[in-house]
């Protein structure tokens, strides 16, 4: 995983080695090296760029915060890996365990339920679109949207958005190929999807319809990125990224200065540069 500081001038990266490794962007010097327990699967910035967060394989979240960067917090034994972290609105932290759990974590205290704890989050029978149930798979994708609200790609095949402030929920219909990475335009319009067959579709936020679709990456989408202007930037196991400008159902460019299968993919908050890693264990810094 990869995620840049809100001003862009910092890169974390989860490391298997057990550190998550921060680096000065405009430099590409690895500033520090931060230990955790295990291997890293999930790091992210807090909106405000004070907090760095990481999941980790062995079942514990570690924030640090500063400058330099200092451990503050720690939550050890959760039910299960974290793999994936996301900030929220209001101090919160979403992590998104290996069985599909969901955490809803203040992300001072690392205190807090899961969407799955009843006493929090009621499940209306007769109402059941209201219901945040967890446990529907294990995830691939977890990001807040524009609204604040959370959009989950699972291995069942199905794209959940989950208002949890108004215990709501809505849902695609479930897909024979997995969604591995799901991102949604900055205008919210519409949502990008990475299948693991290579193929990129386009969902109308407001319906969840389909409006497009290519397959030209040769194996899995790992990675969605939107560029300023709306032109949109995907990774893949293929080892290549690719360029997608406005409305084009064909890529305009792609990138081959990877050797191995990318892995993960970065945008900076100001879509000034953006970062790719891989397996050939390089990351590859862009500018737009």
């Amino acid at each position: 995983d990869l995620a840049f500081s809100p001003d862009g001038s910092r890169l974390a990266g989860a490391c298997v080695d057990g550190f998550v490794s921060v680096w000065e962007v405009s430099s590409g010097l690895r500033r520090i090296a931060l230990p955790t327990d295990g291997p890293v699967l999930a790091v992210a910035f807090s909106p405000d760029g004070l907090v760095l967060a990481a999941g980790t394989a062995t079942r514990g979240i570690q924030l640090w915060a500063g400058n330099p960067l200092a451990p503050t917090v720690r939550r050890d034994l959760l039910p299960a890996a974290i793999e994936r972290l996301a900030f929220g609105a209001g101090g919160v932290l979403y992590a998104a365990d290996e069985t599909g759990e969901i955490q809803v974590l203040d992300a001072a205290t690392l205190d807090g339920p899961s969407l799955a704890d009843a006493s929090h989050f009621p499940c209306s029978t007769i109402l059941p679109a209201r219901c945040l149930r967890a446990h529907e798979g294990r995830l691939r994708s977890l990001v807040v949207d524009e609204t604040n609200g959370l959009l989950a790609g699972g291995e069942d095949g199905v794209i959940r958005w989950l208002a949890v402030a108004e215990g709501d929920r809505g849902a695609t219909p479930a897909a024979q190929v997995l969604p591995l990475v799901v991102l949604p335009a900055p205008d919210g319009g519409e949502v990008a999807v990475g299948l693991t067959d290579g193929t990129i579709v386009r969902l109308d936020t407001a319906t969840g319809r389909e409006r497009r679709r290519a397959t030209e990456h040769a194996d899995a989408v790992t990675g969605l990125a939107w560029l300023p202007g709306g032109t949109l930037l995907s990774a893949g196991l293929d080892g290549t990224l690719r360029l997608w400008k406005t409305g084009e159902d064909a890529s305009s460019q792609t990138l081959h200065d990877h050797h191995r299968p990318v892995t993960a993919l970065a945008l900076s908050p100001d879509g000034a540069r953006a970062a790719s890693g891989g397996l050939d264990g390089a990351i590859l810094v862009w500018t737009i």
